[in-house]
């Protein structure tokens, strides 16, 4: 299956848009997981609309990619965070603002926590809400915190997953993904 653009390739596309400039690569990418997840609750509108076709390109595939890899629970689905050549504190901050930007997105469709079916799917939203609290300014990077960084990452690869089943899936087992040409305009 594709793999979603890079961090690089959606901050540069994010950079040279005029509407975008200031956006975050991992928090848009956030704010789309969110969408998604939330199912069919989403009418199509949407926060992002480049102006420029680099721009929309590039979104359009990060969105068609990672709706594909949610709608077929795919384990292949992955953040969209800044990778290994980056500072630890600076892939923390990114993991971060992905999480509030997920919580956007579920906030957006009307998704509250505490109407979560299972146990499991509040426990994960909350955590992914600690996540977004984070305050990167007083985070100490010790030595073994990008092997917990890790862990951390794919526990929220995981609980997103779960978090889409619940809310995102049908009760027929099916799922109502919107497509891209309505969801980003």
């Amino acid at each position: 299956m594709e793999k979603i653009p890079s961090f690089d390739e959606v901050s540069a596309a994010l950079a040279n848009d005029t509407t975008n400039s200031a956006a975050d690569p991992a928090e848009i990418h956030g704010l789309l997981c969110g969408m998604i997840c939330s199912g069919p609750k989403m009418n199509g509108k949407v926060l992002i609309e480049p102006t420029d076709k680099a721009s929309r390109s590039i979104l359009l595939r990060l969105y068609e990619i990672t709706s594909s890899k949610l709608h077929h629970f795919d384990f292949e689905f992955e953040l969209l965070l800044p990778d290994d050549s980056y500072e630890l504190r600076v892939q923390a901050e990114g993991l971060s603002r992905w999480c509030q930007g997920f919580l956007l997105g579920l906030h957006a469709a009307g998704i509250v926590v505490e109407h979560a079916k299972s146990n499991d799917t509040r426990d994960a939203l909350h955590r992914i809400a600690e996540l977004a609290a984070l305050d990167h300014e007083v985070i100490e990077i010790k030595e073994d915190d990008d092997v917990a960084l890790f862990e951390v990452t794919e526990y929220i690869r995981l609980a997103v997953l779960m978090i889409y089943s619940e809310f995102a899936v049908t009760q027929n087992g099916s799922s109502d993904i919107m497509p891209a040409s309505q969801m980003i305009h």
